[in-house]
């Protein structure tokens, strides 16, 4: 499928959602496919057409809970790719990117801690 690669974390807890940025992935071209990097510099409107595909991927999951990853390419014809119930590699950008502490991020979707505590 021909477009941008991107991917959307998303926590989870308690029927809260919390979408984070959209990020572009980048894949070396040798080994093909070999995930490289991920790069916060998607245009406005990639952005939010990620971001909306997401919430939709969301809404055909059964209830989920804590942190995952939306993989998807969006271009003539935006397509989901995979969804991983796990810490994607995405974190390490997204921990640098982020205005706040991501695994407190992760405690306070579940409601483990309260809003605001570091």
């Amino acid at each position: 499928v021909p477009g941008v690669p991107a991917s959307v974390s998303v926590l989870m807890g308690h029927g809260r959602e919390r979408m984070l940025p959209p990020l572009r992935q980048v894949f070396e071209q040798r080994p093909v496919g070999r995930f490289a990097n991920c790069i916060d510099d998607l245009a406005d409107d990639v952005s939010a057409r990620a971001t909306t595909l997401a919430k939709q991927a969301v809404a055909a999951l059964p209830r989920t809970t804590g942190y995952f990853g939306i993989d998807m390419i969006i271009g003539d014809c935006d397509v989901v790719l995979e969804v991983n119930p796990r810490i994607t590699m995405s974190w390490c950008c997204l921990r640098e990117l982020l205005p706040f502490n991501l695994a407190t991020g992760m405690l306070e979707t579940v409601g483990h801690i309260t809003q605001g505590a570091e």
